[in-house]
């Protein structure tokens, strides 16, 4: 698909080129219960809107099962995608991101993990990332348990989720094993969607 000066109707203007290519595709589509595997490559992706612009470019593979409904499972993994706006450039390497949605439960509950590598203007050096234990909650809601890892060049940050509202992030400034701080707080401060 090549975008023209395509206007979404919402003020947004698009240009560049997305080529999606289905790879895989078993089930029923009229009974919802089917395996998708879709690839897609973005080339000058350029979306514009009234108070910015962002470009992107690169690679996702996305992957939908939905043959054990009401759970359903997503993924999507690319070898590496860039986007740049006025005030950053971000990059994704080798990244991977899966969700399994269990409808089955009531309330309806989500199991989700992320791993990469990211690139940012904004950091010193490249970081990587991994869910160590998968995110858990409840669909609309803040996860109750899991945690995350961020290793840099020379430090270690790693986020554990105590319950729905708390969580605990725990730095190693030098990657020595020893940690300088270890801090409990809600997840809208760890969010920055503090009042």
């Amino acid at each position: 698909v090549e975008y023209v000066n395509c206007n979404d109707g919402e003020e947004s203007i698009i240009n560049g080129t997305m080529e999606l290519t289905i790879t895989d595709f078993s089930g029923d589509l009229f009974l919802g219960l089917y395996q998708l595997a879709v690839n897609a490559t973005v080339t000058s992706l350029m979306i514009t809107t009234p108070t910015e612009m962002v470009t992107a470019n690169g690679d996702t593979a996305i992957t939908i099962d939905t043959t054990r409904s009401p759970v359903v499972t997503t993924g999507i993994s690319g070898t590496r995608m860039e986007q740049t706006t006025s005030a950053f450039t971000q990059t994704l390497i080798n990244y991977t991101s899966d969700q399994t949605l269990e409808g089955n439960l009531n309330p309806q509950e989500y199991v989700s993990d992320a791993a990469g590598t990211l690139d940012h203007t904004a950091l010193p050096g490249v970081v990587t990332y991994s869910t160590t234990t998968a995110f858990r909650g409840v669909v609309g809601q803040y996860p109750r348990s899991g945690d995350f890892l961020v290793e840099g060049e020379s430090s270690t940050a790693r986020l554990f989720v105590i319950s729905e509202t708390t969580v605990r992030v725990d730095i190693d400034e030098d990657a020595d094993g020893t940690l300088e701080s270890s801090e409990e707080m809600s997840w809208d401060e760890f969010l920055g969607n503090a009042g």
